[in-house]
């Protein structure tokens, strides 16, 4: 497994990300560049108690992907970035196949402290049990592919994309709001 550090400050950043989606592409068994979609205090960890910045609300729709999004965005308005992970799901009922979707909206404001990453856990898990994504990942450093780097886990390899990209960025107490309004009535996602 590879892992690497890069300091966001880096003055080769762009070069350094790149490395490592060659490095991982690669590979001799199947892996994937998935770094969190965060920020740490240092390099060498990226456990919870390691964030500095928790940077986005993410989704990761590994089923009904293009309803989740559909929902998601009459709740959240349009995501930040949509990507195509590289992996595919296939509708029970009908054999339709679709990609799986990776759904990120940019918060206005990154959070700093731990009350304010719990928010955040909470409002990714609240758009979580709305469409019944993939709940691993709910917690803020959970690793996600990106757009650019190949998902190898499948035959043959598929390249994951950027589908859709906005400048809508969201304010974390309104979508909290706007996602347990949202909930079933039974649902007790904090």
């Amino acid at each position: 497994i590879l892992t690497k550090g890069i300091q966001v400050d880096s003055a080769s950043l762009g070069e350094e990300v790149c490395a490592a989606i060659i490095e991982a592409a690669n590979y001799p068994t199947p892996a994937v560049f998935c770094p969190p979609i965060a920020t740490f205090k240092e390099a060498t960890g990226a456990k919870t108690e390691d964030l500095a910045n928790g940077v986005a609300l993410s989704v990761e729709c590994d089923s009904n992907p293009s309803a989740s999004l559909a929902r998601l965005s009459v709740i959240l308005g349009p995501p930040t970035v949509v990507a195509a992970s590289g992996g595919m799901w296939t509708n029970p009922d009908t054999g339709e196949v679709e990609p799986k979707l990776h759904l990120h909206w940019r918060l206005n404001e990154p959070t700093r402290d731990k009350a304010d990453h719990e928010r955040l856990y909470i409002a990714r898990l609240r758009a979580t049990r709305i469409v019944g994504a993939d709940a691993t990942g709910v917690p803020l450093v959970h690793p996600f592919r990106w757009p650019g780097s190949w998902h190898r886990k499948g035959k043959p390899p598929r390249l994951a994309t950027i589908v859709s990209k906005t400048e809508n960025e969201i304010e974390l107490t309104d979508a909290l709001e706007l996602l347990k309004a949202a909930l079933p009535a039974d649902d007790s996602a904090h």
